[in-house]
């Protein structure tokens, strides 16, 4: 995913900031990927002009400040003889960037939250090139730290857009349809219900269309694996809302644990007007243009308006194919198109049965 075009601009950013020495905090929503810290920390690495330390969670007592600064020490091997002075690390830990990864843990961050003010702001005597430098990962709604002492704030809202995710689809697709109308519409049904949540849309993407249509299993059995239960995860009272481009909705996994199935057979439904309906306005001229010796060249609609051949509707042409003696080879072809139109007309999504009858072309 680092490839993508928001994510990977936030990487390249955030390595610049670190190898100039600026401090940077990241204000991370419910479902950010997890590998962030991993692949900024081989970035910095790989330029070679800096030692990069992830600082495990949990190493040190979420009372204690004094545990942070020996962490520290014991991790670059330095010697300081009390480690309540925050003086002894200043100067002494100018190459290295330290990582911690607050996302989980809201008392864990009061505490490195009120060390880390103090520690910046003792070192803002000293030249930039001197300070250490820290990169922390915190969840968007915890107590950020003022500007003031030196922490650059970067906001991972709005960094994946719609268009990233669905090159995301294209790279990552693992089970494709032969029709590729069909296929279409499958990727279309992946994006709206994943969204900017990239491990449901991985997760998505090992199925077939059929299968999809049945999301709410699918939504259920992934929420299930992902321990993405109610009392296990602390941004459920959120109402795990994810930035979809310039605006805020719930995560599908949301709506269906909480039993707004409307809305999940909403997003399928846009989903397959974005990918359908084009396909059924192209073909509906072109089935007008192969019979049109049997229509009349101007008819009446059912308010009484006078319409050209062009304007007809699925319907409409149905019910002129059923005037004719004969059955024309088409007929079947149109029944079915209409049925699809019909539902999608109506705010509802077509069902497998109905799509995996449109003809491949």
């Amino acid at each position: 995913m680092w490839r993508l075009n928001g994510p990977g601009k936030f990487i390249q950013s955030a390595v610049d900031l670190l190898q100039h020495g600026v401090s940077c905090i990241v204000d991370t929503p419910p479902f950010f990927p997890s590998d962030l810290i991993f692949n900024v920390e081989g970035e910095l690495n790989r330029h070679g002009r800096m030692h990069a330390f992830v600082v495990p969670a949990g190493t040190f007592d979420t009372n204690s400040q004094i545990q942070i600064t020996k962490n520290l020490v014991d991790l670059i091997g330095l010697r300081v003889d009390d480690a309540t002075d925050l003086n002894a690390l200043v100067g002494q830990v100018t190459d290295y960037v330290f990582f911690y990864d607050c996302t989980d843990s809201p008392s864990c961050w009061k505490t490195l939250r009120n060390w880390m003010v103090r520690f910046l702001r003792q070192v803002q005597q000293l030249p930039e090139s001197e300070r250490p430098t820290f990169f922390l990962t915190i969840p968007e709604h915890f107590a950020m730290i003022d500007n003031e002492v030196g922490l650059r704030h970067v906001s991972w809202k709005k960094l994946v857009r719609e268009t990233d995710v669905r090159h995301y689809v294209d790279d990552i697709e693992e089970v494709s349809e032969a029709n590729r109308l069909l296929n279409r519409v499958r990727k279309s049904i992946i994006v709206e219900l994943g969204r900017t949540d990239l491990e449901l849309v991985g997760y998505l993407c090992r199925f077939s269309l059929k299968e999809i249509l049945a999301s709410e299993l699918l939504l259920r059995r992934f929420r299930q694996e992902s321990s993405w239960m109610r009392e296990n995860n602390i941004f459920w009272d959120r109402g795990a809302k994810l930035q979809w481009d310039d605006r805020e909705e719930y995560h599908s996994c949301y709506l269906e644990s909480t039993n707004q199935l409307s809305e999940v057979r909403r997003r399928i439904w846009k989903a397959q007007i974005v990918s359908v309906f084009p396909f059924l306005e192209n073909r509906r001229c072109e089935i007008v243009q192969r019979i049109r010796d049997f229509l009349p060249k101007s008819f009446l609609s059912v308010t009484g308006e006078v319409k050209d051949v062009e304007s007809l509707e699925l319907g409409e042409i149905m019910f002129e194919l059923n005037k004719l003696k004969r059955p024309h080879p088409i007929t079947s072809e149109v029944r079915h198109l209409r049925a699809i139109r019909h539902e999608l007309a109506h705010l509802r999504p077509a069902s497998y049965e109905l799509l995996c009858k449109i003809p491949s072309f």
